[in-house]
């Protein structure tokens, strides 16, 4: 019996599969610990922490840049209410306020000074008091330091003199009469209150709350841009 040969083996070619487009474009990157991977030129390049961080330095200078007036604004608003406030409070509580119009008491008031002065009795004066009377002879309000005292006929004759002065004010009140005892003094804002109360200075402290107020509403419905936006990444 002849032997049964077995077919002769085909000779198989193998089919490589298409190089792997991805390993390809790996393996075109440079692999060495010394060499620099760039970003595919297709994909957008983010903002670099500098550039931010420059955009909030800036935003925060326009936040100040617009806190400069308002504080401006608060402060001066605050300046003038406080001068006003000195010389009508006085008044509210029983207490007299005037400006020192003349140089008569330099140097312990000087021009310009706010006296604050306390009713008293004429009883309860004493020499070397400071005090605001009537002066019957110019007939006007007088702020002197009390050089005398003699109480004769139920009246009190008292003499006043101005610490610059050379002449002196003989004059007479009855014991039930009241004077203005100086308390404290307020130096180198009467002028600037003089003003405050007149038509000028109340139209100025008007036209500042205006501004103030319409600032601040501008402020509040004013869209906030300020604000630094991470980029977004896009695939």
């Amino acid at each position: 019996m002849s032997p049964v040969l077995a077919p002769p083996e085909e000779d198989v070619t193998a089919e490589l599969a298409p190089p792997d487009e991805s390993v390809a474009a790996a393996s075109a990157w440079p692999e060495g610990p010394g060499d620099s991977v760039l970003a595919p030129p297709d994909e957008p390049i983010a903002p670099t922490r500098v550039k931010r961080g420059a955009a909030r330095r800036a935003a925060a200078r326009r936040r100040r840049a617009r806190l400069v007036p308002l504080v401006a604004g608060w402060t001066l608003f605050g300046l003038l209410a406080g001068l006003v406030l000195s010389f009508s409070v006085p008044n509210v509580v029983g207490m007299h306020s005037f400006v020192v119009m003349s140089g008569s008491m330099t140097p312990t008031l000087k021009v310009g000074d706010i006296v604050v002065d306390r009713p008293i009795a004429a009883a309860d004066v004493r020499i070397g008091d400071i005090i605001t009377f009537k002066d019957p002879a110019r007939n006007r309000l007088v702020t002197h330091r009390v050089h005398r005292l003699r109480v004769e006929n139920g009246r009190i004759d008292i003499e006043t003199k101005g610490d610059r002065n050379n002449s002196v004010e003989d004059w007479s009140v009855g014991t039930d009469g009241r004077v203005g005892l100086v308390i404290y003094r307020v130096p180198k804002i009467g002028y600037v209150l003089a003003w405050t109360r007149s038509r000028q200075g109340r139209l100025l402290l008007v036209l500042l709350v205006l501004v103030i107020g319409i600032y601040e509403i501008v402020q509040i419905w004013r869209p906030k841009q300020d604000s630094v936006q991470e980029p977004r990444e896009t695939t």
